[in-house]
C-alpha cells in the first residue's frame, strides 16, 4: 500500500503485510506504507497488505465565478395559444401570434374533452401559456460569490477523499478579468493508503 498523498500519520491500523511507516512520521506521495512481504525468522511471506492509515495533508484548490450573470426580467405579460388536436391533426384557434419560443417561458396544458355523462371524444383542447422575458445582465454581489466559491471548495476536496475531513481553509479571493477568484487552503485529515500491485516475479504480483 502506497500514500496517495504528502502527509504525516497520525493513526493507523494494518490489517495485512508488514508495515514501514509509524504514527507521526511524514511520506511523500508514492511512498510505500505496506507492504505484502512479511520477513519471518525462516522465509518471506507473500500475502495481501491492507490498512487504514490517516494522516494531516494540505490540498489547494483554484475556482472562479463570474462577475455577472444573465437572468430573465418578466415584461408581466401572459399570453395564451388555443388549440385543437383531433387524432393527428392539429387546429390552430388563436391564429399566428408571433411569439417567439426564445424569449418566452412557455407551460403547455392538454386537457380531453368529454360529453355530459362522461363520454370521452376523441379530441384534446391544449393551452400554451407564454410569458415573455428579457435576458438582462446582472452584477454578482461579492458575498455571494464568495459563499458560493467556498462551497465549491469544501464538496470538491470531500469528494476527493475515500474518508477523512476538512479541519480548517484559508480562502484568498481576488477580481480579475470578469471573474471572482478563490485560492483555497485545507487543512485536512484524510485517509491516505492506496493499494498498488506489487510485481514480484514475471508473471505474478501480489498487493502493496
Amino acid at each position: 500500500m502506497v500514500a496517495a498523498r504528502d502527509g504525516v500519520i497520525v493513526s493507523m491500523s494494518v490489517l495485512g503485510g508488514q508495515s514501514l511507516c509509524q504514527v507521526g512520521q511524514a511520506v511523500r506521495a508514492g511512498e510505500l506504507l505496506v507492504t505484502g512481504c512479511v520477513d519471518l525468522e525462516t522465509h518471506t511471506q507473500f500475502t495481501h497488505a491492507d490498512a487504514e492509515i490517516y494522516a494531516m495533508t494540505q490540498r489547494t484548490l483554484t475556482a472562479v465565478y463570474p462577475q455577472t450573470i444573465t437572468r430573465k426580467a418578466y415584461t408581466g405579460q401572459v399570453i395564451r395559444r388555443y388549440s385543437l388536436v383531433v387524432g393527428r391533426k392539429r387546429i390552430n384557434l388563436s391564429g399566428n401570434s408571433g411569439i417567439s419560443d426564445a424569449s418566452c417561458d412557455k407551460m403547455t396544458e392538454r386537457k380531453a374533452l368529454t360529453l355530459p355523462g362522461g363520454f370521452s371524444l376523441p379530441v384534446t383542447l391544449v393551452v400554451e401559456t407564454y410569458r415573455p422575458y428579457e435576458a438582462v445582465q446582472t452584477q454578482v454581489p461579492q458575498a455571494q460569490a464568495q459563499a458560493a466559491l467556498c462551497e465549491y471548495a469544501q464538496r470538491s476536496v470531500l469528494g476527493d477523499m475515500i474518508a477523512g475531513k476538512i479541519l480548517g481553509q484559508e480562502p484568498a479571493f481576488r477580481e480579475a478579468s470578469g471573474l471572482f477568484w478563490m485560492d483555497m487552503t485545507c487543512a485536512c485529515q484524510e485517509m491516505i493508503a492506496r493499494q498498488r500491485p506489487a510485481e514480484l516475479f514475471e508473471g505474478e504480483d501480489t498487493n502493496d
